[in-house]
């Protein structure tokens, strides 16, 4: 039933990511801009040879290798958890993940296309795959910091005592 879940939110991931790219090829030229939400959203196609936000580290290989490792990873950590939320968080990591790994394979670069900001000040234009990998993380650190730490029992009165003693020594 995990992997199952596991499984398909990936996969649901993967599709829309690439959906959203082989729509936005068909219907925009390279550094055309489509106004979604007046100036904040837009869409605009870009090509990314690079990494995460556009920054280089090292070779073409290189990109293939590090995303190879991060889904194994991912994968390894989502076999290990019971919880269906971390469950979730490792699928939508995983469904982006294998969305950019295949854009690389398939064109040797990154199909980005949502550009968000004002006039000049604009993000890094990003794609679905990227928004998938952002909320997963941004659920697993939510997770490890509102999640409930155990009570450390108090200390029985003979513990208490017998410390006493060996401090008073």
């Amino acid at each position: 039933m995990r992997i199952r879940f596991f499984i398909l939110i990936s996969a649901i991931g993967l599709f829309l990511d690439q959906m959203t790219k082989l729509s936005i090829q068909k219907t925009l030229i390279p550094y055309q801009s489509q106004s979604i939400i007046g100036d904040i959203v837009r869409f605009t196609l870009v090509y990314n040879p690079r990494g995460i936000f556009g920054m280089p580290f090292g070779s073409a290989l290189a990109h293939f290798v590090l995303q190879l490792i991060g889904i194994a990873i991912v994968i390894f950590f989502a076999i290990r958890t019971k919880a269906f939320f971390y469950l979730f968080s490792y699928a939508l990591i995983l469904g982006g993940a294998i969305g950019n790994l295949w854009d690389r394979i398939r064109l040797g670069k990154v199909i980005d296309f949502i550009d968000i900001g004002i006039k000049n000040l604009r993000w890094y234009t990003f794609n679905l795959a990227d928004f998938f990998i952002i909320v997963g993380i941004i659920m697993l650190i939510a997770a490890e910091i509102f999640r409930s730490k155990p009570e450390t029992a108090p200390k029985s009165e003979k513990e208490e005592s017998k410390l006493e003693i060996k401090e008073q020594s």
